[in-house]
């Protein structure tokens, strides 16, 4: 209904700018309204306040594209003599960015291949689906291929199989995927079953648990590792094989109790007869047929397949081999040592196969007098084009805007000065201000982007940590940990998103199923830096030596 807004009230008027125009006002005013900053001592601590603050209002309330407000630095740092342009945009290249444009090349890869579709239906076919049976092997297939891919791509390329399994367990009269008692508007969505909500929701959760297994399982983790390198750069923490094996047994135990507490909240788990789900050998049958199908439509395992996999499997024991950081183990970048060897270095020659070998051989054949069955040029691996399309470059610079903060942070005294500011918190036990800070992130995360919380965040853990004399470990590594686990609201996280709108979940029921997941993870991340985390780093309660001697805090 058209409304004549020369009649209407100043509050209304203002109620309907506001609700369309709230985020182009906040963008004009923020800017504004910061100013102040500039005027306060210590000077140039504040100063750098000014843009950090301006791009956490931005990032926060997105209120341009994320890539877009990471750009910011380059124009303020040198307007504001915090940095020299050079230095400002050098910072946004380190070796993490590269890190991070290569694991993408390789998880879409995978997804180009449909590789990671032929896992899972593989997996599921062999596993069976009995209902409880079915949701854990959904659940740990998309935890497994979210160590190795983006979160979002494994949580997209398990909602169709979702979809076509519960609809055919509904068919057979075993499952119901609406709610029938629910009260809707006539333009309202259907409302989706106790099953389909355990379902779904079981699968973005898993993404992001998945996500914490390796370093490029998702990028909040390389954020973490290249804000962490930087400020600690003789620290060896961060490897990817410590890293991996710290963070595995933890990603399995959350996965397994997450699951168990869905099945108990929605499909009536150590529950009474009535309140549980049970199939029929018919629907566990007709169920399995729909997996088959999909796993036939996608054809005998092709010559891209096994190149990608091959690959993906050269890039793994790269990663393994390069510094393994246990024991006296030695990797080949301790072999080769004339000059420091970085995770991206194998990384990129992986990418660079990827986008140079042919899909298929078929070239051969002229060789052999034989005509091949599809002539023409054959397509990469990879194909650019498809790349292109598909790769987060809003992410990318994202990423890239963090670690130009973090250099500005540090280079001006801010991020020091911010941390000797909360050096009050000594008097506190370790083990409580890590909970703090793990809390904190966590709260912190589901209302905006995972990356750029981090990007705000660890560089003021890392000089709280200095300040108090903490293991900065000890307290960034679990914070960085917690920054990954958004499981209240869709726009936490891409897997919230899309299992929202594929399967019609409602922002209530996934905030009500995220609170155990939150108290699982923070219990079990916290126990494991506890026990786990003194096996695989053994410093951890002591201040290290790589600490004393960082750059962090002075130029």
């Amino acid at each position: 209904m058209e409304t004549d807004q020369e009649d209407l009230p100043a509050g209304k008027r203002c109620k309907y700018f506001f609700a369309h125009h709230w985020r182009g006002f906040t963008a004009f005013t923020a800017p504004i309204l910061l100013l102040p900053l500039l005027f306060i001592e210590p000077n140039m601590e504040m100063r750098c306040c000014y843009v950090v603050s301006l791009m956490a209002v931005f990032w926060i309330g997105e209120l341009l594209p994320l890539g877009i407000t990471s750009l910011l630095p380059v124009a303020l740092f040198p307007l504001l003599g915090v940095l020299d342009t050079t230095t400002t945009v050098n910072a946004y290249f380190p070796n993490a960015i590269i890190l991070f444009f290569g694991s993408l090349v390789v998880s879409l890869a995978i997804e180009y291949s449909n590789l990671h579709k032929r896992i899972a239906y593989a997996v599921l076919s062999i596993i069976g689906c009995k209902i409880y049976r079915l949701h854990f092997s959904m659940l740990f297939i998309t935890m497994f291929v979210s160590m190795w891919i983006s979160n979002s791509a494994a949580t997209a390329m398990m909602c169709p199989v979702i979809k076509g399994t519960l609809e055919e367990m509904s068919a057979q009269g075993v499952v119901e995927m609406w709610d029938t008692t629910k009260v809707l508007g006539p333009d309202d969505p259907p409302y989706p079953s106790k099953v389909q909500i355990a379902f779904y929701l079981g699968v973005s959760y898993a993404a992001s648990m998945g996500g914490l297994g390796t370093l490029i399982g998702t990028g909040t983790n390389i954020a973490f590792k290249g804000l962490f390198e930087r400020a600690f750069p003789k620290s060896t923490t961060l490897g990817f094989l410590p890293f991996m094996a710290f963070n595995v047994p933890p990603m399995l135990v959350n996965t397994t109790l997450m699951a168990v507490g869905l099945q108990w909240q929605y499909l009536g788990l150590f529950r009474s007869k009535e309140k549980q789900i049970s199939s029929s050998k018919e629907a566990e049958e007709a169920a399995r047929e729909v997996i088959k199908e999909k796993s036939k439509e996608l054809g005998k395992v092709s010559c891209h397949e096994i190149q990608v996999g091959i690959l993906f499997i050269i890039m793994i024991i790269l990663f393994l081999t390069r510094k393994p950081g246990i024991g006296d183990l030695k990797g080949y970048a301790d072999i080769i040592n004339e000059k420091k060897i970085q995770s991206s270095a194998g990384l990129s020659g992986v990418s660079f196969l990827l986008f140079a070998l042919p899909v298929n051989y078929l070239c051969i054949k002229y060789f052999v007098c034989r005509k091949p069955t599809v002539e023409g040029t054959s397509k990469p691996v990879l194909d650019w084009s498809w790349f292109s399309v598909r790769h987060s470059w809003g992410l990318l610079y994202l990423l890239a805007g963090g670690f130009a903060l973090a250099e500005g942070a540090s280079k001006s005294h801010f991020a020091a000065f911010v941390g000797d500011s909360m050096s009050a918190l000594s008097v506190l036990p370790h083990w409580f201000l890590q909970f703090i800070c793990f809390s904190v992130a966590v709260f912190c995360t589901a209302f905006t982007s995972n990356v750029a919380m981090c990007n705000i965040l660890i560089p003021i853990l890392i000089n709280l940590s200095l300040s108090v004399k903490v293991n900065p470990a000890y307290i960034c590594f679990p914070a960085a940990l917690g920054l990954s686990m958004a499981f209240h609201l869709p726009v936490s996280t891409p897997p919230n998103a899309i299992v929202a709108q594929f399967g019609n979940i409602r922002t209530k029921d996934m905030a009500i199923g995220g609170i155990l997941p939150t108290l699982i993870v923070t219990v079990s991340l916290l126990g494991f830096m506890q026990t786990w985390g003194l096996v695989i780093f053994p410093d951890l309660n002591d201040f290290p030596d790589w600490a004393n001697s960082t750059n962090a805090k002075v130029d």
